[in-house]
């Protein structure tokens, strides 16, 4: 279990491989929030639920690190759009969450809203982490090689979600999640399922969803690879739970399409 602390400017940062991450996913905005569309595919019934791991297949380079930046949104993003181009049978490229925390945090490193690094992955894409590292993280450091290359990689689907059912179906589906979990003194201690612990409150830290998995005592829980490096739980992964998603304010999203990257290797031929 790792101590929550206040820093100096007021934020809240959790110790993690003798790094404090920075807690700072701000408040949804309602109308911004309303202005992602709601996610209307068809549920899977709960009865038809599968599992589906994704640890082998987004390995350890997927983990992103924010280190001691409030940059959670923005890296939160970019590995479920990394995630989201692998599934379309794009190449692997390790992109950059401190480029779309650049565009939105308003020159100042207190946080962003989830919705925000959304709209600007739409519009202005990211690039690869490369050009644009953990620590750069204002407009005025981006290189303009980051903007040139940052048109390569953008969603094209984002879709908001109220509840566990609709993250799960989903994520069956084919789609990626982003979303906000209260970090607090519990969540950093894993059980023997490697399960977060709970902690109440709104929701202070963006995070991504990329699998399901039923555990031995018939409940459904998804599968989250943090931003806090490999230190954190299993190789940066643990599990949250319905009540995770659902107590906290509802700021949830599932992206699925993204952008073709003209630099990616053509399809092999079909003889």
């Amino acid at each position: 279990m790792n101590a929550i602390i206040t820093l100096p400017n007021g934020l809240e940062a959790v110790e993690v491989g003798g790094v404090y991450r920075v807690l700072a996913k701000l408040p949804p905005d309602v109308h911004k929030r309303a202005a992602i569309p709601r996610f209307a595919a068809p549920m899977v019934d709960p009865k038809d639920w599968i599992e589906i791991d994704r640890r082998s297949d987004f390995g350890d380079n997927y983990i992103l690190d924010q280190k001691s930046h409030g940059s959670c949104t923005g890296f939160a993003s970019a590995g479920a759009l990394m995630r989201a181009r692998v599934l379309e049978g794009m190449a692997f490229v390790r992109l950059s969450g401190a480029y779309t925390y650049a565009w939105i945090n308003g020159g100042r490193d207190d946080g962003a809203i989830i919705s925000d690094t959304l709209t600007s992955l739409q519009q202005h894409g990211t690039c690869p982490e490369t050009e644009c590292p953990w620590d750069t993280i204002y407009r005025s450091e981006i290189p303009a090689s980051a903007d040139r290359s940052a048109g390569r990689f953008k969603i094209l689907e984002a879709y908001r979600v109220d509840r566990f059912d609709e993250l799960v179906s989903g994520l069956l589906l084919g789609f990626v999640g982003v979303g906000a979990v209260q970090v607090g003194n519990a969540f950093t201690d894993l059980d023997a399922d490697g399960v977060a612990g709970f902690d109440r409150g709104p929701g202070n830290h963006a995070v991504c969803f990329d699998g399901v998995r039923r555990l031995a005592s018939g409940e459904w829980v998804v599968d989250l690879p943090n931003s806090w490096g490999l230190e954190f739980g299993r190789r940066g992964r643990c599990y949250i739970t319905r009540r995770h998603i659902e107590s906290v304010e509802q700021d949830c999203y599932l992206i699925r399409a993204a952008t073709s990257d003209p630099q990616d290797p053509p399809p092999p031929t079909r003889n």
